[in-house]
């Protein structure tokens, strides 16, 4: 469209010019050389010249001017294209350089499409071992079902944000506990996403140690407060039979034997109760 509206400009300018000049010449020379055939005869010789000469002229400049347009359209092309390329180069330079893994996978056949350095780093595949993988690849073999229902619903519910915490593999066969951010997009003319990687591995470990640690201590308080007073209430019984009551000396030997079995009892709590202080303490 931006070349053919100049030539329709010109045509039309050219036509106009052209048709005025044939239907206003001929009455004209007729007007001013009245019946002299001879005189007509020059004058349509002349007016040829003129007409060739004025319509090369007005051709010219109406060709430079339609040129000066295009020359113009033409920075400001060469302008945009450099814009935009700066800008996708600064995309490209975020995308590699970035101290997060990132990479960009097909929707369809789940196939990585581009990765950055960090991730190669992260990872420790290459970046054509990425290439030939999926996103499956890098999932422990019990978590890809649930992996496939989420994309399956995500494509099917077009969701543009999604995040999760998944658990990912890296070359050398470790496990990593990793929040994931994913963003639709299309690359290269593909139904893609792109995912923003972050490891939470230490964090999900720490926060498994303090909830093991409360478990600990959790069982060591119901110990103090239920287990040990079984023995204890034992030996306090026994103490005040031996001392309100008159027994026999049998009947003596079977409290001691009693109170030496709860003693041996409440000496175990206290061991369990101490193991377990210990680990808490990472002794």
């Amino acid at each position: 469209m931006l070349l053919l509206k100049p030539a329709v400009k010109i045509t039309l300018i050219y036509l106009v010019c052209g048709l005025l000049w044939i239907l206003l010449s001929d009455r004209l020379l007729a007007a001013v050389c009245g019946g002299n055939e001879q005189l007509l005869v020059q004058a349509q010789t002349y007016k040829g010249f003129f007409f060739v000469g004025f319509t090369s002229l007005l051709l010219f400049f109406l060709v430079k001017r339609f040129y000066r347009e295009i020359a113009g359209e033409v920075v400001k092309l060469e302008a945009t294209n450099k814009a935009l390329e700066e800008s996708e180069q600064r995309y490209i330079d975020l995308f590699r350089l970035s101290p997060l893994p990132l990479w960009v996978y097909d929707e369809e056949t789940l196939r990585f499409l581009a990765v950055n350095d960090a991730a190669l780093s992260h990872y420790g595949y290459t970046r054509d071992e990425f290439a030939a993988m999926t996103i499956m690849d890098i999932r422990p073999e019990e978590e890809r079902e649930r992996v496939q229902a989420l994309v399956n619903e995500s494509v099917a519910q077009g969701s543009f944000v999604f995040r999760g915490v998944f658990t990912h593999r890296a070359k050398n066969g470790g496990l990593m506990t990793v929040e994931i951010r994913s963003n639709a997009l299309q690359y290269k003319g593909r139904k893609a996403r792109l995912i923003l990687v972050n490891d939470i591995t230490e964090r999900a470990n720490y926060i498994s140690a303090i909830e093991q640690r409360n478990k600990k201590l959790e069982d060591i308080t119901w110990m103090q407060s239920h287990v040990v007073r079984a023995p204890l209430a034992t030996l306090m019984g026994f103490a005040h039979l031996l001392e309100d009551l008159e027994v026999s000396e049998e009947e003596k030997n079977a409290i001691n034997r009693n109170i030496l079995q709860s003693a041996r009892e409440l000496d175990g709590v206290i061991r369990e109760i101490t193991r377990k202080a210990e680990e808490v303490d990472g002794r």
